[in-house]
């Protein structure tokens, strides 16, 4: 009868001590929201008075900090006013959008808040006309990718969805492991949708981390060598990309021909002022009467190097033309190669000929040539 009413009192005792820690839990749990209620209550007061003031970024503060510790239609609908009247429209729409939402869930037990509710519709539809909308897409979305607005990070949930926008020129940026930043400025109007496709294209220089062929050291137990484990071999790393240069023919021939069209205007400098002598040498010689018959070998030599002076003027004129011509759009060209290609291409160009144009003076006028080094 003892060893029964032992036992009964004991798990008497085990009821009450349950009961008691509950009980405990409960306080401390309803002490902490009171002092989360009581402090979102100064905060909410301190930003009322600040939006009073036309202080709205210190008002803002407040407000977010008040409905950080309780959450409130009333605070929110507060947060997106003092958005509003900051020119963040786009950023107040979707706030104004959550008071209403909220206010309406709340309102059918709270009927207080059918009042707040009202206000947020009301005040979302007034700037509904001043704001734009903006659809980010990726289609191809790399893995890892990032997209933001000006500083602010755009969920991936909400690509493919028009989001309410501040009219202006915003900058949206994006950013994927192996790929090339991508950077664009849109035009947001008011009242109008716009759209922006996010494409990212490979880094050509990018190289990936090196793939592990072994398996915590297990490869010489399992047979498998340094193909690691299963029978896998480890992926190879992609190639060194290196930045080459190449053609420019184009701009040698174009150093070639105008080399030539010097020459030509050389030789007509030359030509010309020979057939200028001898012009004067016969008026000297002849005289008034002019030139009998004995003079014709001086003349037609005279005429010759006229003749010359002429071809060699049209003649180097096209010639330098060309040749700068060739010279601005025949340059080299420069794109990226793995670098076992560049080594190779460094060999090729070492091995062939180069070759260099000169122009030296000659008897009647101008010699040019080519000459090779290798």
């Amino acid at each position: 009868m003892v060893g029964k009413t032992s036992a009964r009192t004991t798990h008497a005792l085990c009821i009450a001590a349950a009961l008691a820690g509950a009980a405990a839990t409960s306080a401390t749990s309803a002490h902490a929201q009171t002092a989360n209620e009581s402090a979102a209550q100064v905060r909410f007061g301190r930003g009322r008075e600040l939006f009073v003031a036309n202080d709205f970024n210190g008002a803002l503060v407040e407000f977010r900090a008040a409905n950080q510790l309780v959450g409130s239609p009333n605070t929110r609908l507060y947060i997106a006013r003092c958005l509003r009247e900051l020119g963040r429209l786009g950023e107040a729409f979707i706030e104004f959008q959550r008071a209403a939402a909220e206010a309406a869930d709340r309102s059918s037990s709270e009927p207080r808040y059918a009042a707040t509710r009202d206000a947020a519709r009301q005040d979302m539809e007034a700037i509904r006309p001043r704001i734009g909308n903006l659809t980010l897409r990726a289609p191809r979305a790399p893995e890892g990718l990032v997209v933001r607005v000006g500083d602010t990070v755009v969920p991936n949930a909400m690509l493919d969805v028009p989001v309410p926008t501040t009219p202006g020129t915003i900058v949206v940026t994006a950013s994927a492991t192996g790929r090339l930043p991508f950077r664009q400025e849109i035009t947001v109007r008011a009242g109008a949708n716009a759209e922006q496709s996010i494409e990212l294209r490979p880094d050509p220089n990018y190289v990936a981390p090196a793939v592990g062929s072994g398996n915590n050291g297990n490869n010489g137990n399992n047979g498998n060598g340094a193909n690691g484990r299963d029978g896998e071999s480890a992926t190879p790393p992609p190639p060194r990309m290196v930045r080459v240069t190449e053609g420019g023919g184009v701009r040698i021939a174009g150093i070639v021909v105008g080399g030539l069209g010097v020459a030509g205007l050389a030789a007509f400098v030359g030509f010309g002022l020979r057939a200028s002598a001898r012009f004067v040498s016969l008026q000297t010689e002849c005289g008034l009467g002019g030139c009998g018959p004995e003079w014709d070998p001086q003349i037609q030599e005279g005429q010759l190097f006229q003749t010359l002076a002429n071809v060699g003027l049209i003649a180097g004129s096209a010639l330098v033309v060309g040749g700068t011509v060739m010279l601005i759009v025949g340059g080299p060209r420069e794109r990226m190669v793995p670098e076992s290609e560049a080594a190779g291409r460094s060999t090729a160009r070492r091995a062939a000929p180069q070759w260099t144009p000169w122009v030296a003076p000659g008897a009647g006028g101008a010699m040019a040539g080519i000459g090779a080094t290798f």
